[in-house]
């Protein structure tokens, strides 16, 4: 738990210190503080330590979704954070899930959307059980190799935003401890 204490501790000066709220360096701290505790897979934390974490963690997607349309491309970044809070609430107390649907909805339309075109992508429309559409053989939708996250609707849109996108792209066995989560949310 001095892991958990530490990282604690970092959000809680950050948003001191930051006076307007929600930092990247208390964004940061919070999502290692969620990965931390899913990491060890200990019994549910009491009751109080549970709602402080659930709050650093509300706290933290709606300041990610705030910034998703600014000068860093924090898409992948926001969709890993929802994967680890669902994650998360699922296995800490599923009363949350409730509070946690906003979050979702919003990563469910990033990842229906091309990511550099904005166009909504085909979806695999099945006919019966097991059975492909025709329409789906002809469907170029490609995803970012890298960070598996990403999806495109096809190779040039995706070489269009390889540009904006290769500095914020976080390879898919890097956690939130890696250094490159740290420069893309807390760059020096």
């Amino acid at each position: 738990w001095l892991a958990a204490s530490l990282n604690f501790e970092v959000y809680d000066r950050c948003m001191r210190e930051g006076g307007t709220g929600m930092t990247y360096s208390a964004c940061l701290a919070s999502l290692r503080v969620a990965e931390w505790i899913l990491s060890r897979k200990l019994a549910a934390p009491p009751q109080r330590l549970t709602d402080h974490v659930a709050e650093m963690m509300f706290h933290t997607l709606h300041f990610i979704g705030e910034q998703l349309s600014g000068i860093r491309d924090l898409r992948v970044c926001y969709l890993r954070a929802v994967d680890l809070l669902r994650e998360f609430f699922e296995t800490i107390d599923k009363r949350l899930l409730d509070r946690f649907k906003t979050f979702a909805g919003a990563a469910q339309n990033i990842r229906r959307r091309c990511g550099f075109c904005q166009k909504f992508l085909k979806e695999n429309i099945m006919s019966k059980e097991g059975d492909i559409s025709a329409d789906d053989f002809h469907n170029e939708t490609t995803i970012c190799s890298r960070c598996a996250t990403l999806s495109y609707c096809g190779l040039s849109c995706q070489m269009s935003d390889w540009k904006r996108h290769r500095y914020y792209c976080i390879p898919l066995d890097a956690d939130f401890y890696s250094a490159r989560v740290g420069l893309i949310l807390v760059p020096a």
